[in-house]
């Protein structure tokens, strides 16, 4: 089996461990999205919010009865700031804004106050503006989306328009009133906003990526047989075994009680949730993910086909020398680990020791906890 070829996990006595602070969030968005309630279901569909959110550092204020300038209406008891007060309220100053707010306002002084809301966020230092155009339901929405294009004239390096009249056009998107969205149209129009972010944001607004879990070569062919899921959820990185720990930990406490510590490469290492059987299934945690600190990622949990009998180990620690891999062992075995416990030297200085004859990735998540019960932080490797 070579499912994550050249995945190491990684393990050691809690005692050994220093946890210390890492953060489990992005970083304060270096984009961010103001929009009205048309837009506000992005935020509640995890798959629309995951495809706004994915790979950039971007927040969002969606809020219903929403506008530009003039006073907001009340919803619910409720009146939202203005698109310009919720930007000037901003403690700090975003790469890129997108405004899709509108729907709420007077077509005749919309151009007025588009600009006004345009011009303070060029003089606070905004970058690019990305505008939405509405969806021309009524001829005051195309009076007001001639009024973005007017406006990209006049700030032809400002602004960038993302077409959602056309995109959406003939489209099955939508609630009976043909403007607020039902759960694909929530996703379609995340998908639209972060691709106009991307180009927008010109690589400024990127995360950092994530290293694959499981490099498989080119053309090998692929299979998912006791993979446990086709699909990983990734919580949260960390560069260091202690920062891994603190994560874990925290990722625990959250609720995330299956989580374990991957490492995929030198230097890099990951809290990983497993038994998604599809995509979409790994996708709906990214809400409740976000709401407890965490940026969720999602991932193929595949095999280059092989060996389906198994061929994993479970690494308990590295010793530097052979004495103290043989007492770490003679512990582990004295806690109940002894069946394919043992010692192997992976280089000169360096002795694992493991636990050998962990069939699949279905298995990790028990294992784990039973080692974690026991004292030790586990991880796993083909064997």
């Amino acid at each position: 089996m070579r499912r994550y070829l050249g995945m190491v996990v990684i393990a050691c006595s809690v005692a050994c461990w220093t946890a210390t602070s890492s953060s489990a969030t992005s970083p304060t968005g270096s984009a961010m999205v103001i929009g009205d309630s048309v837009s506000a279901l992005i935020e509640e569909v995890p798959a629309a919010a995951y495809a706004l959110g994915n790979g950039l550092a971007v927040s969002a204020d969606l809020a219903v009865c929403r506008r530009l300038v003039a006073p907001s209406c009340t919803y619910k008891g409720t009146q939202p700031p203005t698109a310009l007060e919720q930007l000037e309220s901003l403690p700090r100053t975003p790469r890129v804004v997108v405004l899709d707010v509108g729907y709420n306002d007077n077509s005749d002084t919309f151009i007025q106050d588009a600009a006004t809301v345009t011009a303070a966020l060029v003089k606070r230092g905004v970058g690019r503006v990305v505008w939405v155009t509405l969806r021309e339901e009524r001829s005051s929405y195309a009076d007001s989306n001639n009024a973005i294009r007017t406006l990209a004239k006049r700030w032809p390096t400002v602004i960038r328009i993302a077409d959602w009249n056309a995109t959406s056009a003939g489209q099955p998107w939508f609630e009976p009133d043909g403007l607020h969205l039902n759960p694909l149209g929530a996703e379609m129009l995340a998908q639209l906003i972060h691709s106009n972010l991307v180009a927008a944001c010109n690589g400024g607004c990127s995360l950092p990526s994530r290293p694959l879990l499981q490099p498989i070569p080119a053309g090998a062919k692929v299979c998912t047989e006791g993979a446990g899921g086709a699909w990983a959820a990734i919580l949260a990185t960390a560069r260091s075994a202690s920062g891994a720990l603190a994560l874990q930990r925290r990722a625990i406490a959250a609720g995330f009680g299956q989580s374990v510590i991957v490492q995929p490469s030198v230097g890099a290492y990951e809290i990983v949730l497993f038994g998604f059987t599809t995509r979409a299934a790994a996708i709906d945690y990214y809400l409740q993910a976000r709401l407890r600190g965490f940026r969720l990622t999602v991932a193929p949990n595949i095999d280059a086909c092989g060996d389906e009998n198994g061929g994993w180990k479970a690494v308990f620690g590295h010793t530097a020398t052979l004495p103290a891999a043989k007492q770490l062992l003679t512990r582990i075995r004295a806690v109940g680990f002894r069946d394919g416990s043992g010692i192997q030297s992976t280089g000169l200085g360096d002795h694992e020791v493991v636990v050998a004859g962990i069939q699949s990735t279905k298995q990790f998540t028990g294992f784990a906890n039973e080692a974690l019960k026991a004292g030790y932080i586990v991880s796993f490797k083909p064997d």
